[in-house]
């Protein structure tokens, strides 16, 4: 069995900390053939990711995380590419095998890639007539402070569109290594479609349409779907419970948030979905 979680962010919450250590416990009665993968955003600081990542050292089977955006935080002492490398190191250390820095891991029946994935705006509402100026500051007209926290936490040294087709580039790469046939299960952190998020309507918040622009990019999905061993793929970052099928694919969102955690569980055709809270 494949489990999937996401959006754990210990340490941010009591209520989904309470929520995590839960899952913890239920993901340590699991068998030593199942696999536990952390789709993204397990804390934002060094300490919490490493107190995290403790939780679950007794899940008996292989431990894997894809790293998100707040994997990419700091507080401006380290750059923000350093701390990226160096967690997937320092996660080893609690038996986590960072899946989206390295090319493949093989299960039984299919292959698991990772990717962080990010965003290029593409899924922005052009009804707001923002400008890309303001998405590059992720700061809502008139609001003096950066409305997305990446604004503040995270410096890539280069445009948010440069580093999307860097991921990019890296997901078709390790897609090209495997055979056609090969059964493929991808995890991201970022969401590849547009279906998994609800479309931008006028009763919304602007600051919520606002921020659809940094959920994700639609060309992580055509990458997936163009390969023709594509069987499901998974991701988190949006918080939101969805689910919707592309060319046969299920593109599922795990759809933790703040005090509740979703794990999912993937036996190669049906999904099932948990939730833990308090």
């Amino acid at each position: 069995m494949l489990f999937i979680t996401s959006d754990l962010h210990y340490g941010a919450d009591r209520l989904g900390d309470a929520a995590v250590r839960k899952m913890a416990r239920e993901m340590a009665k699991t068998g030593p053939d199942d696999i536990f993968v952390v789709a993204g955003d397990i804390a934002c600081d060094d300490l919490r990711f490493k107190l995290c990542l403790e939780l679950f050292r007794a899940v008996p089977g292989k431990k894997l995380f894809v790293r998100g955006n707040h994997e990419l935080w700091t507080d401006g002492r380290e750059k923000s590419l350093t701390r990226f490398h160096r967690l997937a190191d320092e996660a080893e250390r609690y038996g986590f095998l960072c899946l989206d820095a390295t090319n493949s891991f093989q299960a039984d029946e299919y292959t698991l890639v990772g990717a962080m994935g990010w965003y290029d705006y593409a899924y922005r509402d052009h009804s707001l007539g923002i400008g890309l100026d303001s998405y590059e500051r992720k700061t809502f007209p008139g609001h003096p402070y950066p409305l997305w926290n990446d604004a503040l936490m995270v410096d890539l040294g280069e445009k948010d569109a440069a580093w999307t087709n860097r991921e990019l580039r890296r997901l078709e790469d390790k897609l090209k290594l495997l055979e056609s046939r090969t059964r493929v299960v991808a995890i991201l952190h970022h969401v590849p479609v547009d279906g998994l998020l609800p479309p931008p309507t006028p009763d919304m918040p602007e600051d919520v349409r606002f921020a659809r622009a940094f959920l994700g990019s639609p060309e992580f999905g055509r990458i997936l779907c163009g390969h023709p061993g594509t069987k499901a793929v998974f991701c988190g970052h949006a918080h939101l419970e969805n689910s919707i099928h592309i060319n046969d694919i299920p593109f599922t969102c795990v759809g933790s948030d703040d005090e509740r955690k979703m794990l999912l569980e993937y036996d190669g055709s049906d999904i099932r979905r948990r939730v833990f809270q308090t």
